[in-house]
């Protein structure tokens, strides 16, 4: 079982060191990253026995619920901190590092929250919560999962507004992990992938004022 419980955390920190390599050294086009992401983390799901037994339709009404919660939160911290953000400045970098500009960003974001939130729920939250309580216990795999959410976007993080708002993001990422786990307790990674749909649907939003989709309050 210790076995087990080593060779899900060191894959799981493999993906997230590969993928921050992609990022910051490769970096290649957002399509390119995004395929390269796919193969990498459902291959790490497949290896460790697939999304077997992950999906049922449990505690979806609490999981609307609270993803509803988190748009708001989110929204509202957006608002908050909008003196400190440039908006010009983000969309600028945003087309620079990924490609992404008004022209593909609807469909960006549509990736973004469904298809992006999906993979990262069967990795962090399929393998780094569900598979690694198995072996390693609850309160083990609640941290490490919520943790190693966290520090993936780390790389992806780099650049983006001042240091102590990335680490705000980082600090909310990891009780956004522990949220999901929470939600996925019963043994489904459903509940968790709508709150976390719901969250990247928040950051969308700002990313459709951002553009002029939506006009700024």
């Amino acid at each position: 079982m210790k076995r087990k419980a080593f060779c899900i955390c060191l894959s799981i920190c493999l993906a997230c060191l590969s993928m921050a390599f992609l990022e910051t050294v490769v970096r290649p086009g957002y399509v390119l990253k995004s395929a390269g992401k796919l193969a990498l983390f459902l291959g790490t799901v497949w290896y460790f026995g697939g999304a077997r037994g992950m999906v049922r339709r449990e505690g979806l009404g609490a999981a609307l619920a609270l993803g509803a919660g988190i748009f708001g939160v989110i929204l509202g911290a957006f608002f908050l901190f909008r003196p400190w953000l440039d908006l010009g400045t983000l969309a600028s970098g945003l087309q620079a590092k990924e490609g992404i500009c008004r022209e593909n960003f609807l469909w960006a974001a549509l990736y973004i929250s469904l298809i992006n939130s999906g993979l990262e729920e069967l990795l962090f939250r399929g393998v780094g919560y569900l598979r690694l309580r198995g072996c390693a216990g609850e309160g083990f795999a609640m941290v490490f999962s919520a943790a190693a959410f966290a520090a993936y976007h780390i790389a992806i993080l780099e650049g983006w507004f001042y240091w102590w708002v990335r680490l705000l993001c980082l600090l909310g990422l990891f009780a956004g992990g522990l949220i999901f786990n929470w939600l996925d307790r019963r043994g489904s990674i459903l509940p968790g992938w709508l709150a976390h749909a719901a969250a990247n649907l928040a950051i969308n939003t700002i990313g459709a004022m951002m553009y002029g989709f939506v006009p700024v309050p």
